[in-house]
């Protein structure tokens, strides 16, 4: 674009109000949690309950209603049970955009450095001020001042992302189907994209998706970040400090100095804090998140590029391939933004892993399973080699894992210490005793971690 846009971008901190007193606080959520540690193993076989935040640890109940702690520093993730056994789960039991008196005015607000705001845009009582501003109302994080420059996209409530790469221009997308492109100039009752000499005004009732053409932030890789938050109602924040309050059993958010900003101003008109309670909270990442080769840091196998895919040799012919599975069809994103990664049929498929730089061990953790609707004739093996960066695309590659998935046994863990050397990791899918027919793998909750 040839137009900048200025200002700074608003960042969310969930900051304690401890009042010089320690106490040990509320939970981060009612339900079952696992506590994960950065190597991806449990820090607890079973599930636990009532987590609370402290300077330095994290307090829970295990299975036994018995008190104890764990250093955060240990820690890599704070998930759902049913999430991190593959257990079964309804996504829309608590999806904001069912049901609800404002269901029709929700969107999702996703920002440059990765922050996600399920909310709309607060135009019945937004104050004013520039027009490179958009104001925000979530029912989780109350009103917002974001910066247009912070933003790289809007969705509205059922609307799909367009099949279109990002490029140099802003992109609006209307309801039918219409798109547009240029330099958006607003964004709120309506939305303002200009197109050389001419800028078009469309009310956003009409306007199903915006794309801005803002560069990523650097705020999701900054190690100043402690911890990344998935809220219950889809939200994503970053945060530089997580604590429970002693006080009324909540969690204190605070809007922190905005990113760039001479003198750290805020960008937020009202009060920069909220409480929430602790089932608001779905789920956290403590570290560095979606950066496979640096040490301490968590990544869905999702979010890595697959470098090679092709037909397994003596396998029946096929036009497999790795999918990603369809975020667009949970409105607000997947839990920890870790979407299945799918093997159509029997093929080989490779991602390219550079050097752990500083890390200790490096792990790929997942479960494997037969899609409920493949189950009757699904039948096949699974199998995952390792390939040193020198290796030709021909090499046999060491085994490190393999599984058969059957009808009577859809379901296994995969769990792989990796080398940190740079490499490959190759997967194969080989068809079993009835052939080709419905072999079709989901990879769910795989995630890569270095430590």
């Amino acid at each position: 674009m040839n137009a900048t846009r200025t200002g700074t971008l608003a960042c969310l901190i969930i900051a304690a109000s401890l009042g010089g007193a320690a106490a040990r606080g509320a939970a981060l959520s009612g339900e079952a949690m696992v506590i994960v540690g950065r190597d991806l193993r449990p820090i607890e076989r079973d599930p636990v309950t009532d987590l609370s935040w402290s300077s330095g640890i994290i307090e829970y109940r295990d299975v036994r209603g018995l008190l104890r702690s764990a250093p955060r520093a240990e820690i890599g993730l704070i998930a759902p049970s049913w999430w991190w056994n593959a257990s079964p789960h309804d996504p829309a039991a608590g999806d904001p955009f069912v049901g609800g008196a404002d269901s029709a005015r929700l969107g999702v607000l996703a920002l440059t450095d990765g922050q996600r705001l399920v909310g709309w845009f607060d135009v019945g009582t937004d104050p004013g001020g520039s027009p490179d501003d958009v104001t925000w109302m979530s029912e989780t994080l109350g009103r917002r001042r974001v910066k247009l420059e912070a933003i790289s996209e809007w969705r509205a409530r059922g609307a799909r992302p367009p099949g279109l790469a990002a490029g140099n221009d802003d992109l609006v997308v209307l309801t039918n189907g219409d798109r547009l492109m240029g330099f958006v100039e607003s964004l709120g009752s309506t939305v303002a994209i200009r197109s050389g000499a001419t800028t078009v005004r469309t009310p956003v009732d009409r306007v199903a998706f915006v794309r801005l053409a803002n560069p990523a932030h650097a705020r999701a890789s900054d190690p100043a970040i402690a911890a990344r938050v998935w809220l219950s109602d889809g939200s994503v924040i970053v945060a530089a400090s997580v604590e429970s309050s002693p006080v009324g059993g909540g969690v204190s958010v605070r809007l922190g100095p905005a990113l760039g900003s001479p003198g750290g101003a805020n960008t937020t008109d009202e009060a920069a804090s909220v409480t929430l309670k602790p089932e608001q909270i779905a789920a956290a990442s403590l570290g560095a998140w979606g950066q496979p080769d640096r040490a301490g840091a968590i990544t869905p196998l999702a979010r890595v590029r697959v470098t090679s895919q092709s037909s397994e040799p003596g396998q029946p012919d096929s036009d497999a391939r790795v999918v990603v599975e369809d975020e667009a069809t949970v409105p607000t994103g997947t839990l920890l933004d870790c979407p299945a990664v799918v093997l159509t049929g029997p093929m080989r498929a490779e991602w390219t892993l550079g050097p752990a730089v500083n890390a200790q061990g490096r792990r790929l953790s997942a479960w494997i399973m037969i899609p409920e609707e493949c189950r009757v004739w699904g039948d096949f093996e699974v199998r995952l080699f390792w390939l040193d960066a020198r290796e030709s695309p021909d090499a046999p590659g060491r085994e490190l894992w393999a599984a058969r998935l059957r009808e009577s046994d859809p379901l296994k863990p995969m769990e792989v210490d990796l080398p940190t050397s740079a490499g490959r990791i190759r997967v194969t899918l080989l068809a079993g005793e009835h052939g080709a027919i419905q072999d079709r793998a989901r990879l769910v909750r795989a995630l890569l971690a270095s430590w």
